[in-house]
């Protein structure tokens, strides 16, 4: 019988005020696209969000995986992704980040809880 392997650590960069969002438990979801990076990514997995001063680890408790961002603020609840910004912002903030090609890969909507489990705020 082999020991079950504690949950993976994924590390990714956040700006300061989408750190401080998610640790105040304002921001519960965290969208990205699906690339190789992300696609390994699993419910019960730690992501660490760092941004050289700060370093948050968080739970994933849900991942969902979208065609596009669009489809994704669809099934998502905009306002746990960023709620100070409109839809279109968002989409469009994101599309100056990946563009069409990184985009068609899929996109994930990881649902973060803190460090321990817990929902944050």
């Amino acid at each position: 019988m082999s020991a079950k392997p504690g949950p993976r650590v994924h590390t990714m960069r956040l700006d300061r005020p989408y750190i401080d969002r998610v640790a105040s438990g304002v921001k519960t979801v965290e969208i990205r696209v699906l690339d190789k990076k992300r696609s390994g990514i699993r419910v019960g997995d730690l992501v660490v969000f760092a941004n050289g001063e700060t370093e948050l680890p968080m739970t994933v408790e849900a991942v969902n995986v979208y065609e596009s961002f669009p489809d994704a603020y669809r099934a998502e609840d905009p306002a746990s992704i960023n709620p100070s910004m409109s839809v279109n912002d968002q989409i469009v903030g994101l599309r100056e980040m990946y563009p069409p090609e990184r985009e068609a890969l899929g996109v994930v909507a990881l649902h973060l809880t803190d460090g321990n489990g817990a929902r944050s705020g």
